[in-house]
């Protein structure tokens, strides 16, 4: 990159770190986050965890289209 334009302030190996690096944070993230999600389903058994999943969902959906009109 910083060959091709020469107002660019990363090098092309600057680049690539980061990329790589932020493959492996997010790899790790989502390894925690699945981790988390096992130990709160041991430890609150399926019926708990499934309205928390369907509140959240419900939640996503009316915060993404909300002040659309429905069609119908």
């Amino acid at each position: 990159m910083a060959g091709k334009y020469e107002t660019s302030i990363y090098t092309q190996e600057q680049l690539d770190t980061a990329r790589d690096r932020s493959r492996v944070v997010g790899w790790i993230q989502g390894g925690l986050t699945t981790l988390a999600a096992l130990f709160l389903l041991k430890m609150l058994g399926w019926v708990p965890l499934l309205v928390l999943v369907a509140a959240a969902g419900y939640g996503g959906y009316r915060l993404f289209t909300k002040g659309r009109t429905s069609s119908f």
